[in-house]
């Protein structure tokens, strides 16, 4: 390996451990060594997200951009949007569609029309929000999958609007569901609970077996929304919701009827946090950018509350944290016997 081979991987492997400060004194290292400007580019975005210094990101993204002509998912051409016809393509994961599909309020203040691509998945999620006009998906062949004047993926957003920490828009909730009215069944504290993302990076998953504490916190009913294998582990007390909710819309609905969301990094986090409901997200670590290095805040999320883990692969002390927390949280919430009609809202009769 060469010198500048050396401190680019040295580099990474800070990152890895989120020593940031230390990792970008070894990229600056390695790029004067000769190393790939648009590789240590990538990796100093990376520190500055995590760093919550936004306008460095943008800017590693706009170098990155004049020495390449074309680079993979970053469709934006870097013109206004004023008066186009602009498709949003979602080619990254459900997740990463749900965080940013907040910025299409904004994009169809400026664009003529708005057609969003996005997984089969999620199409009649996206097609509940009013500042969307079309919504297709890859093997479309409707006027609106040919006829555009611009395009962007989803995750460019937040550097097309040069978005920092204070200009987030992170008002909630940004998607609205149908309505829907319950009768109430339940006079306990309404959680929902997911424990496993996809297999993009299993480290965020917490054992079946670790969560049982949770459930022996008093004056609480748990409803699992979870989908897949992991499904296959849950019992009683857990109710589960996943034959009710065959798609990200139901779970919406459903969403709406909680007090409150716990699960892991995934899908469901940004869902529930863009609905307005209350979640808490329990992060492992080290975390994903998007939730920088420390804080039980999201800048992303009004509405929720971040759990993290402080040593890797250790949940064991994290969920002690969130019974505590749900424990407290719990005695303020009301019986379903004193509630209005809007509050006392059952998630069983779904």
């Amino acid at each position: 390996m060469t010198d500048s081979d050396v401190q680019f991987q040295t580099a990474v492997e800070l990152l890895a451990e989120r020593r940031v400060h230390e990792a970008l004194g070894c990229l600056a290292g390695a790029e004067a060594l000769g190393a790939d400007p648009d590789a240590c580019a990538a990796q100093r975005w990376f520190c500055w997200m995590l760093l919550g210094d936004f306008e460095r990101a943008w800017t590693e993204c706009d170098a990155i951009a004049c020495r390449n002509e074309a680079i993979e998912n970053c469709l934006w051409d870097g013109t206004p949007f004023e008066g186009k016809r602009v498709i949003v393509r979602t080619l990254h994961g459900f997740g990463d569609a749900v965080q940013f599909m907040r910025y299409l309020p904004l994009l169809r203040q400026r664009a003529s029309h708005v057609t969003v691509e996005t997984h089969p998945e999620l199409v009649a999620l996206f097609r509940a929000q009013p500042y969307v006009d079309d919504v297709i998906t890859w093997e479309s062949t409707s006027a609106s999958a040919r006829d555009w004047d611009q395009q962007i993926e989803v995750m460019e957003f937040p550097r097309a609007f040069r978005t920092t920490l204070d200009t987030i828009p992170d008002a909630v909730p940004y998607i609205t569901v149908p309505a829907r009215r319950w009768t109430p069944e339940v006079n306990t504290a309404r959680v929902g609970i997911v424990w496993a993302a996809s297999g993009f990076n299993p480290e965020r998953n917490i054992p079946y077996e670790a969560l049982l504490p949770l459930f022996e916190v008093p004056g609480v009913s748990f409803f699992s929304f979870q989908h897949g294998a992991p499904a296959q582990e849950l019992r009683p007390p857990l109710i589960d919701m996943a034959p009710r909710t065959p798609d990200i819309l139901d779970t919406a609905r459903a969403f709406t009827q909680l007090d409150l969301v716990i699960t892991v990094d995934t899908l469901a986090a940004h869902l529930a946090g863009g609905l307005g409901c209350k979640v808490w997200t329990l992060l492992h670590s080290p975390a994903d950018w998007r939730w920088m290095l420390e804080g039980e805040t999201s800048p992303w999320y009004p509405t929720m509350r971040l759990f993290r883990q402080k040593t890797p692969g250790d949940w064991t002390e994290l969920i002690r944290r969130v019974v505590q927390e749900l424990t407290r949280t719990t005695r303020t919430v009301p019986e379903a016997s004193s509630m209005t009609d809007t509050e006392a809202r059952s998630i069983t009769s779904l």
